[in-house]
């Protein structure tokens, strides 16, 4: 088993400088992480319990300015709620299943909470959702959210037969159950631009995109799990009343754009809209 205190898979803080998000993304060794991979892969915890947990997309409403809101699963809960269908670059669609899906065993299983989203494309494959959508700030990379998605996918990937069996049964739809899923990173153009746009803070970063742009290919590779980075046009601060509902909405579906990170600068590809309901 994985432990957590020297694994890449596991490290919690990928900061911006000291040292820079570049030079900590590129002195990643893309075999180590494949191997840590496949280590919780083969040692994922299986829960005995159902994995879709029967949700109805309501929760109790608080006040914007509660300390304790959890703005994340409320945007997660909102794009839930659209019920809708979205694009994808090769002119499918995918759409969602549930949010907040627990993948726990045990109370003490670390490092692995819940999926922020899981959503399946029309050829039936998986996609693990970290959604980063702060208030405000630029809160965690996404590096952060890459490897958190990471851990989620291997443990997806581990338990595909019994959510394969679970999707079919609940939602009607069958998953591909030798493919391995999709990550991805998912937040408002906001938060993406924040941690791309030049400025002081860019340069302590560095070109941290084209570093996770190639280890992203390479681990693929190894892997096979992809990594795609999406936006939407959406923030927080601009739907803020509809997430306080005590069932958060939005007023229409965000429109999605693909993030490609691989060029500098950076570019949001806008995606058409799926004329078509979940």
């Amino acid at each position: 088993m994985i432990d957590p205190r020297e694994s890449i898979l596991f490290l919690d803080r990928w900061p911006a400088s000291n040292p820079s998000l570049k030079h900590s993304i590129a002195s990643v060794d893309p075999d180590a992480l494949a191997a840590e991979y496949r280590a919780l892969w083969a040692n994922a915890p299986c829960r005995l319990t159902s994995y879709f947990a029967g949700r109805d997309g309501t929760t109790r409403g608080r006040h914007p300015d509660t300390p304790r809101i959890q703005w994340e699963p409320r945007y997660a809960m909102a794009l839930w709620n659209l019920a809708c269908c979205w694009p994808r670059l090769d002119g499918g669609w995918h759409r969602f299943l549930d949010y907040q899906m627990p993948l726990k065993a045990i109370r003490a299983n670390h490092g692995i909470g819940k999926i922020d989203l899981l959503g399946v494309t029309d050829r039936g494959r998986l996609i693990v959702v970290e959604l980063k959508c702060p208030r405000s700030g630029r809160g965690q990379s996404p590096m952060h959210a890459w490897m958190e998605g990471l851990r989620y996918a291997a443990i997806v990937e581990a338990n595909l037969g019994v959510l394969a069996r679970e999707a079919r049964n609940r939602f009607g739809c069958k998953i591909a159950a030798e493919t391995p899923p999709i990550v991805q990173v998912l937040g408002p153009r906001s938060w993406w631009r924040d941690w791309l746009d030049s400025g002081l803070k860019r340069r302590a970063a560095g070109d941290w995109n084209l570093a996770f742009a190639r280890l992203a290919s390479a681990v693929e590779a190894r892997i096979g799990v992809s990594v795609e980075c999406m936006a939407t046009h959406t923030n927080i601060g601009e739907v803020v009343d509809g997430l306080c509902k005590s069932r958060p909405s939005f007023d229409c579906p965000p429109n999605l754009y693909l993030v490609h990170l691989d060029r500098n600068p950076h570019v949001f590809e806008a995606l058409q809209p799926v004329n078509r309901l979940a």
